[in-house]
């Protein structure tokens, strides 16, 4: 406490008593104490601000040590497919990375047609305009062959709890559908049946109204052997939608056909890039 001061009727400062100035000396001290022991709030703000800047982003990590900038589908692509239509124009690019869940496929084109496109891998590494197919068939890409079988799968796209479509006969009918009963074409006909369970089957591609798309997905059926080994195998755009033989049985009462069960109904081939290794 500062003490009283008294001032007398003449405007003299009368003399203080000793006790009197060493009150008044031991306020003075505790308040500059005071004042010089706070620090402004601010200045923390200022050096806390100061440390955030100075700090390396790559250093920063989260609650469990790891670096926040990392990411677990950041693997270089093994693989990558260059596509081009069939006179030679440039429409995308297709990459091929291992993940934990199998292979990342990430397709990106531009200049296309707008619509959903059948989109596969086919199980020959050639993309030749006008070739010709195991069948003596001329046209774009046709030299691609068919989808990559790989392993293929048994239950022809089903979900768990549908049921299988019943036939009375299966041989019987692949053997009808093959021209002049050829067993050999009876064959062919069951191999491609498996669409689509084979390994070059994805989902369709969705092209925007400017001709742009992109899609990433992750599948099991892929991996850097069966893509790379042997001639190759291609990345092929179609001009049409994939039904992957999704036909209803009002439509097929003796269930898809053979070019159903083989390819998905998606029309000609519009683009094809052969897949190389990185």
């Amino acid at each position: 406490m500062i003490p009283d001061v008294t001032y007398p009727l003449d405007g003299g400062l009368r003399a203080a008593s000793p006790r009197v100035l060493v009150g008044l000396a031991l306020s003075l001290g505790l308040a500059l104490t005071a004042c010089g022991g706070e620090e402004s709030p601010g200045a923390d703000q200022d050096a806390a601000g100061q440390d955030a800047a100075d700090q390396d982003p790559a250093d920063a990590s989260t609650d469990d040590g790891e670096q926040s900038g990392e990411h677990e589908t950041s693997a270089e692509p093994f693989a990558s497919a260059d596509l081009a239509d069939a006179v030679g124009n440039e429409v995308g690019e297709v990459t091929f990375s291992e993940v934990d869940a199998g292979v990342l496929v990430e397709v990106q084109v531009q200049d296309l047609e707008s619509g959903f496109r059948g989109f596969h891998i086919h199980e020959h590494g050639a993309c030749e305009p006008q070739s010709t197919n195991d069948d003596g068939d001329i046209g774009d890409f046709l030299s691609a062959g068919g989808h990559l079988p790989g392993e293929g799968e048994e239950d022809h796209g089903l979900v768990e709890g549908e049921e299988a479509p019943e036939t009375d006969d299966a041989e019987g009918a692949e053997e009808a559908e093959a021209p002049d009963g050829d067993p050999q074409d009876a064959e062919d006909v069951q191999a491609g049946a498996d669409h689509p369970g084979h390994a070059g089957d994805l989902p369709n591609l969705l092209v925007a109204q400017d001709g742009t798309a992109r899609m990433s997905v992750v599948t099991d059926r892929l991996d850097p052997e069966l893509l790379l080994e042997g001639d190759g195998t291609a990345v092929i755009i179609h001009a049409g939608a994939d039904n992957h033989a999704n036909i209803p049985e009002r439509y097929a009462p003796q269930g898809p056909d053979e070019e159903t069960r083989g390819a998905g109904d998606a029309g000609e081939r519009s683009a094809c890039g052969v897949v190389e290794g990185s």
